[in-house]
């Protein structure tokens, strides 16, 4: 996890800003913050719990925001393995336009809105991407203290440019033709992943050639359809873990893979734990990471 704090970089406005990616699953416990969270999936996807609203999934090319105050984790206490980049914006006012090209009122403005828009997945845009990868290459180049100053001047413009485009975002609702083809791919590896599904099936389904439904489905989701339909049979096989005493053998065929094994397998890498684990696992009560 690279991360670059507000303060480092001359910015009142920003708290932290950082990549927070993990190619396996790892523990992320109920913790809550005093300030606006952003959080970016760039690849893969990610369900947040919360105390008191509804589960939200993010897939790639989506962000959430996370008010301050509000208590949240990773679903069952886990982060899956995602491309993840967070930006956190205070919530105090005082003196947070320095150095940025925004001014005061703009900035109340992107809080209300922000504030407006918590708790709701959105999608991110093209110009929205655009910075959001810009900042996350500049973080993992100089990420770390005593940066020079106009190493300290590239990270406020990006972190701003960042923020506005987030907020320009929250104003539009694009609807596209791939939004449909997406939407229904996904409703299709929805309503199949625990049939012996192959990617062939879904390319015939939609009429489109198989480069092309990649091409759109990878750009709409982070994911590519394979991915998808994992972590669909990952979260059925959750479900009979918890609810049904089936075996675990049962259970792998029950959830659309071809054997026990490779079940185990796949279930330890999107949880972090074998199936036999998570069913007899409790909560744990300490801290994990942030973000």
């Amino acid at each position: 996890m690279k991360i670059i704090v507000g303060q480092d970089m001359g910015l009142a406005l920003v708290g932290r800003v950082g990549d927070a990616s993990t190619r396996k699953a790892k523990p992320i416990f109920w913790h809550s913050h005093n300030f606006f969270e952003l959080l970016f999936v760039i690849e893969g996807a990610i369900t947040y719990e919360f105390t008191d609203h509804s589960p939200l999934h993010i897939t790639g090319g989506s962000f959430l925001i996370i008010p301050p105050g509000i208590r949240h984790r990773g679903q069952g206490n886990i982060r899956t393995p995602v491309k993840l980049f967070g930006v956190t914006c205070k919530s105090e006012t005082s003196q947070t336009e320095t150095l940025t090209p925004l001014t005061a009122q703009d900035i109340t403005d992107t809080r209300q809105l922000f504030l407006d828009n918590s708790l709701s997945v959105r999608e991110c845009g093209r110009e929205l991407r655009t910075s959001v990868t810009r900042l996350s290459q500049l973080v993992k180049r100089h990420s770390g203290r005593d940066l020079p100053a106009l190493v300290q001047a590239r990270l406020r413009a990006a972190s701003c440019t960042l923020l506005i485009e987030a907020a320009i975002q929250l104003h539009s609702r694009p609807e596209t033709d791939s939004n449909a083809i997406v939407t229904a791919a996904t409703a299709y590896l929805e309503q199949h992943c625990a049939d012996q599904l192959q990617i062939s099936d879904l390319v015939h389904h939609l009429g489109y050639s198989r480069a092309r439904i990649f091409e759109m489905f990878k750009a709409g989701t982070g994911m590519t359809p394979n991915d998808y339909l994992l972590r669909c049979r990952i979260r059925k096989a959750r479900e009979l873990l918890t609810d049904t005493d089936q075996p675990i053998t049962e259970i792998a065929l029950d959830a659309g893979f071809t054997s026990s094994q490779y079940f185990s397998q796949v279930f330890k890498k999107y949880t972090g734990m074998t199936p036999s684990r998570y069913r007899s696992k409790t909560s744990p009560v300490v801290s994990g990471d942030r973000f």
